[in-house]
């Protein structure tokens, strides 16, 4: 049903006259009747009854007035959610984040990014980078943050831009006893550690140095891939553990854990941008991109 149509018909009918709708929609009388003889044609209904006195709504043109009010709402309603949509003041965003990142830095961004546009609604998959990476390549989500430790495998469909680095930390409770002596590979070999599970690249890059100098590697004595975790076995004492420092930051401020600096370890994360390629995304997803992105500019 043409838009333009039912606004001349509603114009007809609050005016009780073609002349005067026409007047009021800035076209002649005879492009308004012609507007009204086709609704009528496809309702295959009359809608007015013409004569000199001016128009008058039949039942059917007056059955037709609220539902065509109510058309022309949902239509300017639709023009005005497309137009925010493509702004970017509301809609919806898929994205994926490795977990440091949903740990530490994208609720301050969320926060911030719905403040300016609270009509967005944000959907965040919390996964390794390896799944955010199939997750994308499927379509389930628009853009991800993931981190990398080594090099990977990046499916030809994937756009991958490296953002930032940083390092991981070796923690400890602040009462550990290695904290009180000069700390070697030995020394640190002494004691449980908290490590990922399986073959991870963590896990590699903690017996490294080990294998280098024919030295005992450390006891593994808590596999996880959790991050809090890692942190409360921490805590609980005794324990050792590659941790990320943004996991922990509250802790280290209050004097809970400590660092241990050491030079024999290989700890660099690199941190990406994942996006699939040539595919269309909204101006929503890229104005949220661009506020991570200057997120992990300032990342420590």
């Amino acid at each position: 049903m043409d838009l333009r149509a039912l606004n001349q018909f509603l114009e007809a009918s609050q005016k009780g006259s073609f002349v005067a709708a026409a007047k009021s929609c800035g076209v002649s009388q005879s492009a308004i009747s012609k507007s009204i003889e086709r609704l009528e044609r496809e309702l295959d209904v009359p809608l007015f009854v013409r004569g000199r006195g001016g128009a008058k709504l039949t039942v059917y043109g007056q059955a037709l007035v609220q539902r065509a009010a109510l058309m022309l709402e949902e239509a300017d309603a639709a023009r005005r959610d497309l137009r925010n949509m493509r702004t970017g003041t509301i809609g919806e965003v898929r994205i994926g984040a490795g977990l440091g990142f949903a740990y530490d830095m994208v609720p301050g961004v969320i926060a911030a990014f719905q403040r300016e546009r609270p009509g967005v609604e944000i959907a965040v998959e919390v996964r390794p980078t390896s799944q955010l990476i199939e997750m994308l390549r499927l379509g389930e989500i628009d853009f991800a943050l993931g981190t990398v430790f080594d090099s990977f495998v990046q499916p030809k469909e994937i756009q991958a831009e490296l953002v930032a680095r940083s390092s991981d930390i070796i923690a400890v409770r602040s009462d550990h006893p290695l904290l009180q002596t000069r700390v070697t590979l030995e020394s640190l070999s002494l004691y449980p550690w908290v490590s990922a599970l399986g073959m991870s690249p963590l896990r590699e890059r903690l017996s490294k140095p080990y294998t280098d100098r024919g030295i005992k590697q450390p006891k593994i004595s808590v596999a996880t891939d959790s991050p809090t975790l890692v942190k409360s076995m921490i805590r609980m004492g005794g324990y050792v553990a590659f941790a990320g420092e943004e996991f922990i930051r509250f802790e280290l401020v209050a004097g809970e854990i400590s660092i241990i600096q050491m030079d024999e370890f290989d700890l660099t994360r690199t941190h990406w941008i994942f996006k699939r390629r040539r595919a269309v995304r909204s101006d929503t997803a890229a104005a949220l991109e661009t506020a991570l992105r200057e997120a992990l500019k300032v990342l420590p």
